[in-house]
């Protein structure tokens, strides 16, 4: 099976896993957040629109992804 990309919204059991590499690559952002509540914040925002992620699958296997942020800067509103 090739890989394909699909929404993360629509393959919830990769949340936690998705939102722990952002928490760990943007450490920096993430260091007075603790990881369980920011895959709770990150979960809720695959609903109401503040985090768009795609994701690279391999059958049910996740190998990536992209996210975007409706508000990822608290120092640039726009």
């Amino acid at each position: 099976m090739a890989p394909r990309l699909d929404w993360l919204v629509d393959h919830p059991q990769h949340s936690d896993t998705f939102a722990a590499w952002i928490h760990r690559q943007f450490h920096y952002e993430y260091a007075e957040q603790p990881l369980a509540d920011w895959q709770r914040e990150f979960a809720e925002g695959q609903h109401n629109g503040d985090w768009k992620c795609l994701v690279a699958l391999d059958g049910e296997h996740l190998l990536g992804g992209a996210a975007l942020a409706r508000a990822d800067l608290a120092s640039r509103p726009d």
